[in-house]
């Protein structure tokens, strides 16, 4: 069967399906199957009276979106919602918004990944300011992985996002600037708060790059809240369905704050991967070329721009050296392998209802497994 009989038969099947509870995915797992998790002779499904629809993926998430693509052919879908259900992105703003803006201005000649801090924002603090733009989007600016920099902001939402940024900028560093990897959010923060400045908002990449309809941005109308997957409750009780999960974007206004925000589609992300993965082949896409700066780096380090993958990583161990990708809180993730032509989506809603952590990571696995074996 060709993969494109084969990935219309997987739709089929998934239709109506849920995914094994996490006891099951470990067994599973371990006993090396090449088929993904939820393919099994029983019939996983129930009925939500509330969505009208079949849930999924019980004891992880209620909500999921997937896609695969080889070569030119993609196939995507969704368990347990329609298939424009919209997903907060969380993190992946950073790659497909922030860095995407980057790669823009640097096409254009207006920064440089070795432009210091202090160019564009002048205040920053003498060590910070110092330190190249590289390290901001690589996290290896010394600044700490996450801080509650939401707590005292007020006004209104331009004076909140300004309050985010500032808090941010001047925020004590975690350690030595350019000496250790530290995934940090306040680094985004940064950088969009700089692509600003420099002339391409993060949110401006979407008319850009022809990118309008892919995602759900802060400034936008907003579609009903049940368009969206439901991530948690605020602590004030509100569920978030439609306003962002992370606290600090939602603080600033929850529009977009460079870590976080954007909020899209399956097949909106998976459009927007593929640009990427389009770049990394060498087919026509719409980036400019210099956009391959931040995909690339330090082989087994983060690139400016992307994560790599790690042993016992989510990419379950057969993607290819030069795979760049990343995970975002709420459960979304993505990789791109050059190599074999290859890249998968993989979006949820798993922090819903309380933000436990019900085996994200053993679905992320077994996903990008089978991904990287079809």
């Amino acid at each position: 069967m060709n993969w494109l009989r084969r990935s219309v038969a997987l739709r089929k099947f998934l239709a109506g399906r849920r995914l094994p509870s996490v006891t099951e995915m470990k067994t599973m797992h371990s006993s090396g199957g090449s088929k993904p998790p939820w393919i099994r002779k029983e019939d996983y499904c129930f009925m939500d009276p509330e969505l009208d629809a079949f849930v999924g993926v019980t004891g992880v998430c209620t909500q999921l979106g997937w896609s695969v693509r080889l070569g030119k052919d993609i196939s995507f879908g969704t368990i347990g919602c329609p298939e424009d259900r919209i997903f907060d992105l969380a993190s992946l703003t950073k790659p497909l918004g922030t860095a995407t803006a980057f790669s823009i201005l640097i096409e254009r000649g207006v920064l440089g990944l070795d432009d210091p801090v202090k160019r564009w924002i002048p205040e920053a603090p003498s060590t910070l300011g110092a330190r190249p733009l590289m390290e901001l989007l690589n996290h290896r600016a010394g600044l700490a992985a996450w801080l509650d920099l939401g707590k005292d902001l007020s006004g209104s939402p331009t004076q909140r996002l300004n309050g985010l940024r500032q808090a941010a900028l001047n925020a004590p560093l975690a350690s030595i600037p350019g000496t250790k990897a530290v995934y940090s959010d306040l680094g985004y923060i940064l950088a969009a708060w700089i692509a600003e400045r420099a002339g391409q908002e993060v949110d401006d990449v979407r008319s850009t790059l022809g990118w309008d309809e892919l995602f759900v941005v802060g400034s936008d109308a907003p579609p009903s809240p049940r368009s969206y997957a439901p991530t948690g409750f605020s602590p004030e009780g509100t569920k978030l369905q439609g306003q962002v999960h992370d606290d600090n974007c939602r603080a600033a206004g929850g529009k977009n704050t460079g870590h976080a925000g954007w909020f899209g589609t399956i097949s909106g992300v998976t459009k927007a991967v593929s640009t990427w993965h389009d770049l990394l082949v060498d087919r026509p896409n719409k980036l400019p070329t210099t956009a391959n700066q931040l995909a690339k780096g330090v082989p087994g380090e983060r690139t400016p721009g992307f994560d790599v993958p790690t042993p016992g990583g989510s990419t379950g161990g057969h993607w290819s050296q030069g795979t760049v990708g990343h995970l975002g809180f709420t459960g979304t993730a993505f990789w791109i392998d050059p190599v074999k032509d290859r890249s998968a989506v993989l979006l949820t809603n798993r922090t819903f209802p309380d933000g436990e952590d019900r085996g994200i990571n053993v679905l992320r696995q077994w996903f990008f497994d089978w991904a990287a074996k079809l």
